[in-house]
């Protein structure tokens, strides 16, 4: 447009024109042209009464082809940052949505959040989910969330602590019937045991803690330190059984203290031989009569032979009196008739 360089002059203000660029409006602005290896740039100045800085804005200094952008048409709120968008239309956004994130995006570069955390809005965009770390990290961590190729909900009702390396669905192995799983649930039911247990069950669960059963006829008892049960061989000559026992020796039933020794039937007492430290051996019977008419043979003693009796054959009771100091004496015999 000029065949050489140019200043135009106006009120104070000079407008500097080179043959091949506008070079500056002083005191507005002025252009920087490029060299060889240096971008061209624009710099707007401060009053010049303030002083001579300015704000400049420059081209890199290797471009691989040209282009440009288009400003906003529109006026910022506060906040708001200046945003490219396809077009190489610029826009103003407000901050946070200024990175150019919107719903459905495809993020190709990581982001980092500040230690408040990564906010997540609910459903009706009233509250925050936030998810940000619990304590201080000595290194880079990655958390990594493997879904499968379904759907998956993590629901949480409380305070939830998880450790260890998880992998894939939680199963239960074996055939334990007692525990059951449904979806996150695990359910413990009842426990059966003949089937369920196995092994060892201590005394403290309800066990014996005994591996093994004892002989026949052995007795459980606890040892003698109170610590645990074991089985033991009771002294036959000392146990009276049910059918009658061969011990081999005398048999003796009785008390070994001042009490008396009761015989019972029907839950009711029928005979009683008194005890006491220096007198007692008194037998009493007790007979429930079935009439009050008629007498009843409370006490009947046999003798049995294996022959024909003979008339002074029979049995007899015979009272006897002992001391410490007399022999034996007879009282009083009764034979039979």
């Amino acid at each position: 447009m000029f065949g050489s360089d140019a200043t135009l002059s106006y009120g104070g203000n000079s407008l500097q024109i080179r043959a091949t660029a506008v070079e500056s409006l002083s005191p507005f602005f002025s252009s920087v042209n490029s060299s060889i290896t240096t971008g061209g740039a624009i710099r707007w100045y401060e009053g010049s009464d303030n002083g001579t800085s300015y704000i400049e804005i420059k081209a890199p200094d290797s471009l691989s082809s040209s282009f440009s952008w288009e400003l906003p048409s529109d006026t910022p709120s506060d906040g708001d940052v200046l945003t490219w968008n396809t077009g190489d239309v610029l826009s103003w956004e407000p901050a946070g949505a200024g990175s150019g994130i919107d719903d459905g995006d495809t993020l190709s570069v990581g982001l980092t959040f500040p230690n408040t955390g990564l906010h997540i809005l609910d459903t009706n965009a009233s509250h925050d989910l936030i998810v940000a770390p619990g304590s201080d990290l000595t290194a880079d961590r990655t958390l990594t969330i493997t879904t499968g190729d379904s759907n998956r909900v993590l629901t949480l009702s409380g305070d939830t602590t998880l450790s260890g390396t998880n992998t894939g669905d939680v199963t239960l192995a074996g055939s334990l019937d007692y525990i059951t799983i449904s979806g996150q649930v695990i359910t413990r039911n009842a426990v059966d045991l003949t089937t369920d247990i196995t092994g060892t069950l201590p005394i403290a669960n309800g066990g014996t803690n005994l591996t093994a059963l004892g002989s026949a006829n052995q007795l459980l008892r606890v040892n003698s330190g109170g610590t645990a049960l074991e089985y033991f061989t009771q002294n036959t000559s000392s146990v009276i059984t049910n059918g009658g026992n061969t011990t081999g020796a005398a048999v003796t039933i009785g008390t070994n203290d001042a009490f008396d020794l009761n015989f019972e039937t029907n839950n009711v007492t029928r005979m009683t031989i008194t005890g006491g430290a220096s007198t007692g051996g008194k037998i009493s019977v007790t007979d429930v009569a079935s009439s009050s008419s008629a007498i009843e043979d409370v006490l009947t003693l046999t003798t049995n032979t294996s022959g024909t009796p003979n008339t002074s054959f029979g049995t007899g009771i015979l009272l006897r009196g002992r001391s410490a100091t007399v022999n034996d004496r007879d009282m009083v015999r009764l034979n039979s008739i």
